[in-house]
């Protein structure tokens, strides 16, 4: 008589154990059964072309920078024309004369806000680091403080260099500011 060989669902089959080739077929048919193969043959190139074309236009869109407001009318001398200027935004010189004094004043106020806070920052980092002790879980993080505090000195270079564009009613880029040989304060 042969023996009957019990079947896979029976209670009292014989435990089956994977072998380390079994374990690690097993592991390969599971990766390269995704959605994104990780094989040459069946990996997305479609997907990653169409996706580096979308960074690429981000990145170009960021170089490029916001569009100006067409609004603004410049002479040729870059300074802003008044006239045509209020004209185009449909109010009268007068009420564009106050709205520039305004953002003149709110251009300053942050300016100097924004360096105030960078020099308590920094201040603050001064003495973070003469009180901690001098190891590395210590330091790396009183490190990494340091961008922030750049962020600030830069925040307040761009408010100054808004005032002196309102102030002097011109166009001039961030090189041509500092090298004016009048206030580099905003005021």
């Amino acid at each position: 008589m042969e023996k009957e060989q019990p079947k896979a669902n029976d209670a009292s089959a014989p435990d089956k154990r994977r072998t380390l080739l079994g374990s690690v077929w097993v592991g390969v048919k599971f990766l390269a059964g995704g959605r994104v193969g990780w094989f040459p043959g069946i990996f997305p190139w479609g997907e990653i072309a169409k996706n580096g074309r979308y960074i690429w236009g981000l990145t170009r869109a960021v170089r490029r920078g916001p569009e100006p407001d067409s609004r603004l009318r410049f002479l040729g001398d870059d300074a802003i024309d008044m006239a045509a200027t209020a004209f185009s935004y449909g109010i009268s010189v007068e009420e564009l004369h106050q709205r520039l004094l305004d953002r003149r004043r709110e251009t300053a106020r942050n300016a100097y806000v924004a360096f105030g806070l960078g020099w308590l920052s920094f201040i603050f980092l001064l003495l973070r680091m003469a009180t901690i002790p001098w190891t590395a879980s210590q330091i790396i993080p009183s490190l990494e403080f340091l961008p922030f505090i750049a962020l600030f000195f830069v925040l307040a270079f761009r408010s100054a260099l808004m005032n002196y564009r309102v102030r002097t009613r011109s166009r001039l880029s961030a090189g041509q500011y500092l090298r004016v040989e009048e206030g580099f304060w905003p005021r």
